[in-house]
């Protein structure tokens, strides 16, 4: 077989040996979508390693006439035309659904909290002013989190963790979730109610919710207008969840603040953040929105977990097709 592994830096040296015992390995680090149509035109690819912020769309499917499987180590599957790899039979392998390793990588979470943390005590906001010389500390009179009010929007795996943070920290955890099986996991002391209940009276509203056709823009003006006028607003799932612009009005007319790790179409931005982006403008020239680039799982060891568990489960695909004599053939494998 033909590999593209387009993190060089990212996968563990184990897991190198055991993608040389399934092929050819080419590993070509890509920084933009340009690089990786570049790589892709080297050979015929059977098999390439993605990640999130590259597209494999269209065109990239286009340069692989024998591919068989795209490899992520991601949840997220937005950057992957998955119509078109089923179409076309290739098999997308990704993190989604792998509960028992899942269960393990607590980085987004850990996240979210140290964004929630940030903002409620205005931590960038202090720094920069030491940073500039100053030393008072009453510009930036924060808030306790004991005894407030914690809404979280899907209590999924991330959800959890969250939710048990606020625990411990002695907060009020309420939740939204309409599975039933996320009420089962739930952590004790977790209680669900509705939307709508959630949003007014949230102290602090944190969005958990996968990305997908229901769910695109879905929290916007009238979400923002249905909360408290102190509460603040946490997205690290995904930018297009969010109406960008009723957070920015709502940032100027009805909430304390907003902390995002995810904007709107930054897992396509090639170069840098866009000229003159909206959220960003706003945060140059305000202190009540925190940005941070996309880097919930973005922890060492999270990486190395995730990518050696993709190149675990590409093993177990490559063994099995390769009993049935099935891999390299050009009929769908799906």
């Amino acid at each position: 077989m033909n590999i593209l592994h387009i993190e060089p830096k990212q996968i563990p040296s184990s897991a190198k040996e055991k993608l040389a015992t399934l092929g050819s390995v080419d590993y070509l680090w890509c920084d933009n979508q340009e690089d990786l149509r570049q790589a892709l035109k080297l050979k015929s690819y059977n098999a390439v390693f993605v990640r999130l912020g590259l597209a494999f769309h269209a065109e990239e499917f286009s340069l692989c006439p024998d591919l068989r499987a795209v490899i992520t180590p991601t949840t997220g599957l937005d950057h992957i035309d998955l119509k078109l790899a089923e179409k076309r039979g290739v098999e997308v392998l990704s993190l989604r659904g792998e509960i028992e390793v899942l269960e393990k990588i607590s980085s987004t979470a850990e996240l979210t909290w140290t964004l929630l943390l940030a903002l409620v005590r205005k931590l960038p906001f202090a720094f920069n002013s030491v940073v500039d010389g100053h030393w008072n500390k009453w510009p930036f009179e924060g808030e306790e989190l004991i005894e407030k009010t914690l809404g979280i929007v899907g209590c999924g795996r991330l959800g959890r963790m969250v939710a048990r943070y606020g625990i411990a920290f002695g907060m009020r955890v309420i939740a939204y979730d309409p599975d039933k099986t996320a009420r089962e996991k739930a952590p004790a002391g977790v209680v669900f109610t509705e939307f709508s209940h959630l949003l007014e009276t949230s102290d602090i509203v944190s969005l958990h919710v996968p990305l997908n056709e229901k769910t695109e823009g879905f929290f916007g003006h009238d979400c923002f207008a249905s909360m408290k006028d102190s509460a603040y607003f946490i997205n690290t799932a995904r930018g297009e969840l969010t109406d960008e612009q009723a957070l920015l009005d709502a940032l100027s007319r009805n909430i304390k603040g907003a902390a995002v790790d995810v904007v709107r179409g930054d897992s396509r931005w090639d170069d840098g953040v866009p000229e003159n982006h909206p959220l960003v403008q706003y945060a140059k020239n305000h202190q009540n929105l925190i940005i941070t680039p996309h880097i919930g799982g973005c922890s060492s060891t999270a990486t190395f977990r995730s990518r050696e568990h993709v190149v675990d489960m590409f093993a177990s695909f490559v063994q099995g097709h390769v009993r049935g004599e099935k891999l390299l053939k050009k009929e769908s494998i799906s």
